[in-house]
């Protein structure tokens, strides 16, 4: 097992639980570029998900109005930095709802499964690009 799969995964439970503080930029990155790590993510999230209550109402945020777009940078961590995130005080409110609500850990899980799909799939004549801006 290499170095960076081995500090991700020891870092995998805050990861799952999006506790960002506990981890580095690049343990996020490595979380989206190896295969392994996103499988294992991907495991973690799915037993806190089987744990979680059927339904649960959240005055705070209507889950059918979390969208795909507001849980990517969640799911895909790449670009994350912990360190000088400019935002990690206002994260704690949306990640813990994240990870305490079926409907919208169900999303997230549902987004990964889509993404890493497109990245996994085999040789074809179709090219997938992604490029990240600064935003």
């Amino acid at each position: 097992i290499r170095d960076s799969c081995r500090e991700t995964q020891e870092a995998m439970q805050s990861i799952a639980e999006m506790d960002f503080s506990a981890t580095t930029a690049e343990i996020l990155r490595h979380v989206c570029i190896c295969q392994t790590c996103r499988q294992l993510l991907y495991q973690q999230r799915k037993e806190m998900l089987e744990s979680l209550p059927a339904y649960e109402l959240s005055p705070e945020f209507p889950c059918e109005s979390v969208s795909s777009s507001e849980i990517f940078v969640y799911t895909i961590s790449f670009g994350l930095d912990p360190t000088n995130d400019q935002y990690a005080k206002f994260r704690p409110s949306f990640t813990s709802h994240l990870v305490k609500c079926r409907t919208c850990l169900e999303k997230m899980q549902e987004l990964h499964n889509i993404i890493y799909a497109i990245l996994e799939r085999p040789d074809s004549d179709v090219v997938t690009r992604f490029a990240l801006d600064e935003s």
